[in-house]
């Protein structure tokens, strides 16, 4: 080797570990926090609800099934951008000479587009089926033109 060459150049550096790149990422996090589910939805598994939003020519329109709850059990409220929907299952059964009772609840709040015309949400409740139709804003709303005065000094 010759003398003249820079030792520290020849300094072998141990490579970083690529999962270092992970160390301030908790990856599990959101598996097992479930402060994070309060948010947008409490519910079991069993009272999943599945549902399906559509863009129409005039808004939107969001269908969820939820068999067997009674329309008394159901409320749809628009809060603040959200749209929310819970409901209540009771079920009352005999067992071997036993009532047994169950109930359980459910939750869930979708954020709404911002072109939706807040006022126009309707909804309807058929066979276990909640339909719940929303207007888009007309355009000209969504734009408010200025006139601009002369002003006097």
């Amino acid at each position: 080797m010759p003398s003249d060459t820079n030792p520290q150049a020849l300094t072998s550096f141990p490579p970083a570990p690529f999962f270092d790149l992970f160390d301030g990422i908790d990856l599990f996090a959101p598996f097992f926090d479930l402060r994070s589910l309060k948010t947008t939805s409490r519910e079991s598994h069993r009272n999943t609800m599945s549902k399906d939003i559509e863009r129409t020519e005039g808004g939107y329109v969001l269908e969820a099934e939820m068999a067997g709850i009674p329309k008394e059990n159901v409320t749809v409220e628009v809060k603040d951008g959200h749209l929310q929907i819970s409901g209540r299952r009771k079920r009352e059964e005999e067992r071997e000479g036993e009532k047994v009772y169950s109930r359980s609840d459910f939750y869930q709040s979708v954020k709404l587009p911002k072109d939706v015309e807040e006022g126009s949400v309707k909804a309807s409740y058929t066979d276990g089926l909640l339909k719940v139709e929303m207007n888009r804003k007309d355009e000209s709303e969504k734009t408010k033109r200025i006139t601009i005065q002369m002003g006097i000094s």
